[in-house]
């Protein structure tokens, strides 16, 4: 099986807001440098790197993407420069009240859609993390820890 990703996130300004600016003048760097890892399968493309259609509010910004496994993501996310981006998202992003990141299992060669990203992510908050739908911490015997 692959692993699924769907982070989800109400960003606290426009795209031209200069609160936005090293956020996004970064967003081409995190993508490739995903797209490079050991482990990538596939991600969600539209023109501005994240799909919002699904979403009334065009301040949020979804992405959607496979891997491997889990070890694989959590490579990119906790042990590249993700990590610093991923460490300072309060600086561009609202907290949310409730999941803003699933996961789930998928055949391998299955491009999931963003509706479904949605859909899990209101299993996770309705049902808590399952075989379904889950989190960082569901997969915590499975991962390296971080620092």
């Amino acid at each position: 099986m692959h692993l699924a990703a769907f982070n989800t996130a109400r960003s606290l300004a426009d795209r031209d807001d200069p609160i936005m600016a090293e956020f996004f003048a970064n967003v081409d760097r995190m993508n490739s440098l995903a797209e490079r890892m050991p482990g990538f399968v596939w991600r969600n493309k539209d023109e501005g790197n994240f799909s919002q259609g699904l979403a009334a509010d065009p301040l949020i910004l979804s992405t959607l993407s496979v891997w491997e496994d889990a070890q694989s993501l959590h490579r990119y996310v906790f042990n590249t420069i993700h990590r610093q981006f991923w460490a300072r998202r309060h600086e561009w992003f609202e907290l949310f009240d409730g999941p803003y990141l699933v996961f789930w299992n998928i055949e391998p060669g299955t491009k999931p859609e963003m509706s479904e990203g949605f859909e899990k992510l209101d299993l996770l908050a309705k049902r808590g993390p399952s075989d379904e739908a889950f989190n960082w911490e569901y997969l915590k015997e499975e991962l390296p820890k971080t620092a």
